[in-house]
């Protein structure tokens, strides 16, 4: 996290008078990762998701992806998502469950497209599942 830090602290001192260019301008963005060697932190604080939250650096969403599409990119592909069948157009291909367990994974992952598309705001209220105004950080 020290280093993309350090990236924007000296994007953002660029000037067009001086550089010929508005650092402030340019948008950070990476993968976000929290996995391997760096996973929970394990040398240093890492650039993850969680950590770049609030510092103006962007980062590829992972649950918008798994909850439009289903599944991981670490698992079974034929797995379903919101956009992909999942309870309403069944592919066969897997067994996914009883129609109440594709049901219940289609509204959960129904959660994160929700807050994925409200930018993943932590604070973002909005109706759950359960019918209970929540938080996107609990999504």
């Amino acid at each position: 996290l020290r280093t993309v830090r350090r990236a924007r602290d000296a994007l953002d001192r660029l000037t067009l008078e001086r550089d010929g260019v508005d650092g402030k301008s340019i948008y950070m963005y990476g993968e976000g990762w929290d996995y391997a060697e760096v996973e929970r932190n394990r040398v240093g604080v890492n650039a993850s998701q969680k950590n770049l939250a609030g510092t103006g650096i962007g980062s590829f969403n992972d649950r918008l992806r798994e909850g439009v599409m289903g599944g991981s990119p670490f698992g079974d592909p034929r797995v379903q998502g919101v956009l992909t069948g999942l309870f309403f157009d069944p592919n066969g291909f897997i067994d996914q469950g009883p129609p109440e367990r594709q049901y219940e994974e289609l509204t959960k992952d129904s959660e994160k497209v929700i807050v994925a598309m409200a930018g993943n705001l932590a604070g973002f209220k909005f109706m759950n599942r359960e019918g209970f105004e929540t938080e996107g950080k609990h999504a």
